[in-house]
């Protein structure tokens, strides 16, 4: 089974191709190659993100008069997924802005327009776009907490290590070897890995700790 708890907070290629070795019972490359096991890799690294949503940037970016609706791409990570949270500086403030339905937005802060003001609020609209509310008077500074996915090459060199700390490391070996016996057609077998990688992943979001809620009152 997959590493257990690591002597060091991150994991090597070196470390998930030895992983992936004793999974797939081939320690000497002989059924997949090591640029294939790596691949795998890269892959299962991919989907740990998409599926915990752990992989988060901060990104300030500056909003343009006048233009209310923005693509990820437009902020300068093209590796968005989704958005957790938009705040917007104002003077010297970090006002939160309210996340809503499309439709919602257009109700209570896009209704008139022609009209331009501080933005109060922002809607996702499609698989990569951010509409805002109302559309922006001034250049606003904003922070956008996002969640992003790697690089299909992001594990090239042995030494090369997961950005991702231990729990999530675990699920990405698993996912490799259902990867690999999926495009072998050893259903059962991949049926299995994948099961046990979506156990690792549960493991790694429960692990993590409840938020508690201020003990002072009116906070």
């Amino acid at each position: 089974m997959p590493i257990g708890v690591p002597t060091t907070p991150t994991v090597s290629l070196s470390t998930y191709l030895t992983d992936l070795r004793t999974l797939l019972h081939d320690p000497s490359d002989v059924f997949w190659s090591q640029a294939t096991k790596t691949r795998a890799i890269n892959l299962g690294i991919q989907r740990r993100d998409l599926d915990t949503g752990a992989n988060r940037q901060l990104v300030t970016f500056n909003l343009t008069v006048g233009v209310d609706t923005y693509t990820f791409p437009q902020i300068g990570v093209a590796n968005v997924f989704d958005v957790v949270g938009i705040n917007l500086i104002f003077v010297s403030n970090r006002a939160i802005l309210a996340n809503t339905s499309f439709r919602r937005l257009n109700k209570l802060y896009r209704p008139w327009t022609p009209y331009q003001g501080v933005c109060e609020g922002w809607a996702r609209y499609g698989p990569n776009q951010i509409v805002f509310g109302p559309t922006p008077s001034v250049a606003y500074q904003t922070e956008w907490d996002v969640c992003v996915y790697s690089a299909p090459d992001l594990l090239v060199n042995l030494a090369d290590t997961d950005p991702m700390p231990y729990t999530y490391t675990e699920p990405v070996p698993l996912y490799a070897a259902h990867w690999l016996k999926l495009n072998e057609r050893m259903y059962d077998e991949s049926d299995d890995f994948f099961r046990m990688y979506q156990e690792r992943v549960g493991t790694g979001l429960n692990s993590r700790t409840g938020m508690v809620p201020s003990f002072y009152s009116g906070r």
